[in-house]
This record gives structure tokens, sequence and C-alpha cells, in this order.
């Protein structure tokens, strides 16, 4: 997991973070450096394991491309 957006995504966490969002934690599962030459299917359970240890009860998930394969596969 990364704690900024710079490498892949520019200002979109400052953005979300402030007005008008407010969004209170922003995290980024980079696919490509979490582990480039893992299939789908452990990347979705990768992003599972970590979802399900942030101990809250909702998380809105944004993906694009590939991301959206992972989440499905999560």
């Amino acid at each position: 997991m990364s704690s900024t957006s710079s490498g892949t995504f520019d200002n979109l966490q400052s953005y979300l973070l402030g007005s008008p969002n407010f969004v209170p934690f922003v995290y980024f599962f980079e696919n490509g450096t979490e582990c480039p030459n893992c299939s789908i299917e452990q990347l979705g359970a990768d992003l599972g394991t970590f979802l399900n240890s942030l101990s809250v009860p909702r998380v809105d998930v944004v993906a694009h491309s590939m991301g959206g394969l992972i989440v499905r596969a999560y």
C-alpha cells in the first residue's frame, strides 16, 4: 500500500483529503509495485487482506483499468 498518489495519480490524494471532500483516509494499492508478477487473483486476495485489516464498517474503492479487474477478483 502507498500513502501518496504522486507516483501515479498526481494530486488526487490532496483533492480527496481537502475541501469539499474531506475524505478521512486515502490509500493507494499500487499493483505494479505491490507484486508485479502476481496474478490478478493474488492481487485481489492481497487487496482483501488489506481492506479487512482496516477494521472499519465500510470503504469506497475507486479503480481504473487493471484495478477494476483486481477489485472484481477480490
